[in-house]
């Protein structure tokens, strides 16, 4: 655990700050590309929104559940 990795430096006579900062470092470069990944899906999400907002509502007598979905299952197979 991060815990024990500077409990161990310390522990070898070193100071456990120059690790803390690299833990440091590693969390914030981690949260960046977890904050790239989610500005991508929300711009998605988005522009499936803006299509979809003049689209008129299926039939319910369809046999389909929501073209909605099927539209997003075909582009996700492509």
């Amino acid at each position: 655990s991060e815990i024990q990795q500077i409990l161990d430096v310390r522990q070898h006579g070193n100071p456990a700050c120059l690790i803390v900062r690299e833990l440091l470092d590693g969390k914030i470069a981690h949260l960046e590309v977890q904050i790239a990944q989610m500005l991508a899906l929300k711009t998605e999400l988005e522009q499936y929104r803006n299509r979809w907002a003049s689209k008129p509502l299926d039939d319910p007598h369809s046999q389909e559940l929501c073209s909605l979905i099927a539209e997003v299952a075909a582009i996700n197979l492509d």
